[in-house]
């Protein structure tokens, strides 16, 4: 059981069977709620770019609440009348009241706070783990802590002014946060995992290579990004973007050169995996990963191809942060695989 490290060979059959109905209620428990929560990471890094898609980073100019409100205005008729002097005294002078710009990203602070209360029942959930498998109550306290961080990070990115560097760093800390919770998911349920150490051996190289090429494509798609923005801070047409493409200079070439080397070697990756491992919970991870990179792949050509649609920028990113969530839970699965499970059902 995972709540009590209780010898199972000392138990009656009535006795394990009881403990072993009990563990497998809360792996299932602990594993649903971790994979809701992953999911919805994925949202809010979907929501956040969409935030910046839109050009509504300051939609809410203060924060936590939204022009001194808890819940947004609908009009500027429930603002003060001198609601611009307020926020030019703050450093916004920019700033104008749009209704859409303003519920956009409050529908990004929404999400936030769910997953807030999300995180903080995954690590309810952990609880009983804390003493048996202390890989996954660990990692679970971290996935807490780091969106406390990002919470935090969140009001830095609004006090900035919306600092370029500072909402990259705010994106980052959203991906690693995945990662640590597709490790703690996986490690829940390592007694399911088995691949031989054949076929760990050929596909592990190949996979670190492919991690670290997309780190970098992620690296080099966070400064294309930034220099988007700069852009688009110098147009008067946010949404007329004929021309964005040849001023972003020479990065966007190197971003495309090594988005062929991510398509190349993932694909590769996947094929390796699915042939060498006939485990279906490894196989449907394998064509997860093939299946993202292709479409990242291909958003990426139609973005470059049409003067950078600004709704498929989110798109890009999110389908980017799930190929990134299917390398880590391929490397996690390796890992744990035929290590000591902690889990009665294992034995």
């Amino acid at each position: 059981m995972l709540e009590n490290p209780t010898d199972p060979n000392h138990l009656s059959n009535t006795e394990l069977d009881a403990l072993l109905h009990k563990e497998k209620k809360q792996s299932r428990r602990y594993r649903r709620m971790a994979l809701i929560t992953i999911l919805a990471v994925l949202f809010l890094i979907w929501v956040g770019s969409m935030v910046r898609a839109l050009d509504a980073g300051m939609g809410c100019p203060d924060w936590p609440t939204c022009f001194g409100q808890m819940v947004p205005p609908t009009s500027v008729s429930e603002l003060p009348a001198d609601y611009k002097e307020i926020y030019a005294n703050r450093g916004y002078a920019e700033v104008d009241f749009d209704p859409f710009k303003t519920w956009v990203e409050y529908l990004n602070r929404l999400t936030g706070t769910t997953i807030g209360f999300l995180i903080f029942l995954t690590l309810l959930f952990a609880w009983p783990y804390r003493k048996k498998d202390k890989i996954v109550w660990k990692l679970s306290i971290a996935a807490f802590l780091l969106v406390g961080f990002n919470g935090w990070l969140g009001a830095v990115v609004v006090s900035s002014n919306l600092h370029p560097a500072i909402i990259t760093t705010h994106m980052l800390m959203s991906l690693f946060l995945v990662g640590v919770l597709v490790l703690a998911l996986t490690s829940s349920q390592r007694h399911l995992i088995t691949i031989d150490s054949e076929t760990i051996t050929q596909i592990k190289p190949l996979l670190y290579i492919a991690i670290f090429i997309t780190l970098i494509q992620v690296v080099l798609g966070t400064q294309v990004r930034e220099q988007v923005d700069q852009i688009a801070a110098l147009s008067t047409q946010y949404y007329q973007r004929e021309g964005w493409i040849d001023q972003l200079g020479s990065i966007i070439n190197i971003h495309i050169t090594n988005a062929i080397l991510v398509l190349g070697t993932n694909l590769f990756l996947a094929l390796k995996t699915l042939k060498a491992c006939q485990k279906p919970r490894v196989k449907l991870i394998a064509y997860g990963l093939m299946a993202s990179v292709i479409i990242t792949f291909m958003i990426g050509l139609i973005l470059y191809k049409f003067n950078l649609p600004h709704l498929l920028q989110p798109m890009h990113l999110l389908m980017a942060s799930i190929t990134f969530s299917f390398q880590i839970f391929v490397l996690s699965s390796l890992y744990y695989s035929n290590k000591p499970s902690p889990y009665i059902v294992a034995q």
